[in-house]
């Protein structure tokens, strides 16, 4: 037997996976790391998503929620061309960041302070979809009664 490497192209042409290819799709979407981003678990129920955007004023920035698609775009407004850089490391130039959340997620706050985006999520679950925890009685309790 060979060791043959596995690739993403292996799944779009094997019989087993038939029906899962924007599935496949999703998951091997490659998506630019401009500008650098964490994500966040707070609590079960709590998720914010911080984007490093120096240099991005509010108004330069804009967050939407479509459907299951949470999009951030910052375009940049302001011009310094007529500065001679000698070096320029802060990158000043337009993104636009596209997120997949849950149905069940929803944004709470956007916050911008000291160059990050704080994107606070929470996720309400419907009362039906929680654990339920039941009591237990003695059987012979029941059963006298």
């Amino acid at each position: 037997m060979t060791n043959r490497r596995i690739t993403k192209n292996d799944f779009f042409y094997n019989p087993f996976s038939v029906g899962f290819d924007e599935l496949f799709k999703l998951a091997n979407q490659t998506n630019t790391s401009y500008p650098p981003y964490n994500i966040v678990k707070a609590s079960d129920t709590e998720y914010t998503i911080e984007l490093a955007v120096a240099g991005f004023s509010e108004d330069e920035l804009e967050v939407t929620l479509d459907g299951n698609k949470l999009s951030v775009v910052g375009k940049v407004t302001s011009t310094r061309e007529t500065e001679k850089f000698l070096y320029r490391g802060i990158a000043n130039r337009n993104f636009t960041h596209n997120f997949t959340i849950a149905d069940n997620v929803e944004v709470s706050n956007v916050t911008l302070e000291d160059g990050m985006l704080v994107i606070s999520l929470e996720k309400n679950v419907p009362d039906e979809e929680k654990p339920k925890k039941f009591s237990i009685t003695n059987k012979r309790e029941f059963l006298s009664e």
